[in-house]
């Protein structure tokens, strides 16, 4: 509902209950000249971020909300989801990742990438094979740290992108807090929030 102002069926991404397709936020805006940002330390692909962006039966459908992005143009996504732009993780063995790259995105895939990203370009981060990992353990794991941005990084980061146009929209989501309360996890909800 947040994505579209309209109330959608469980389950889906801007359908309503009737069957009816609904405009996204970032759709509407991209058209009235608006840039905008998707950061999530879920994957870039999940409820939240997508909702605010495609169009969908069903919300768990992953590789095909990523196709949609390509489609929608958005310029910055950052999150996790290497295995709905992976060829060698789809179905359908499409290389996202190139195609993000033909269509001028910067493809990121590491901490690293993402605090050189060039401004001048969209950029598409992947910092993980589904979703980021908690923020206990990445503080705990070296190599986490080094290679996997954080919430903070990311959003410090999409702010430098779009900050330097008059408009935009930047949708934020700290997703993880939300899986660690499903699973009584209590250490992991406390640091991610």
């Amino acid at each position: 509902s947040w994505g579209s102002g309209s109330r959608v069926r469980n389950g889906t991404l801007n359908v309503t209950s009737t069957g009816s397709s609904l405009a996204p936020l970032n759709l509407v805006f991209g058209q009235a000249g608006w840039k905008r940002g998707l950061v999530t330390t879920t994957e870039i692909t999940h409820a939240t971020p997508a909702g605010f962006t495609v169009t969908v039966k069903d919300r768990g459908a992953g590789e095909d909300i990523a196709v949609q992005y390509l489609a929608r143009g958005v310029e910055v996504m950052l999150g996790g989801a290497q295995n709905h732009f992976d060829p060698a993780k789809r179905k359908d063995k499409r290389n996202l990742w190139a195609d993000f790259a033909s269509a001028g995105y910067a493809v990121l895939r590491s901490r690293a990438d993402l605090a050189r990203a060039p401004l001048d370009r969209p950029w598409l981060g992947t910092f993980a094979g589904g979703h980021l990992p908690y923020s206990v353990d990445h503080a705990g794991n070296e190599s986490l740290r080094t290679s996997v941005p954080t919430l903070p990084d990311m959003v410090e980061r999409a702010l430098a992108h779009l900050d330097r146009h008059e408009h935009f929209l930047l949708q934020v989501e700290g997703g993880r807090v939300d899986h660690a309360c499903h699973h009584n996890d209590a250490a992991a909800a406390l640091r991610d929030l």
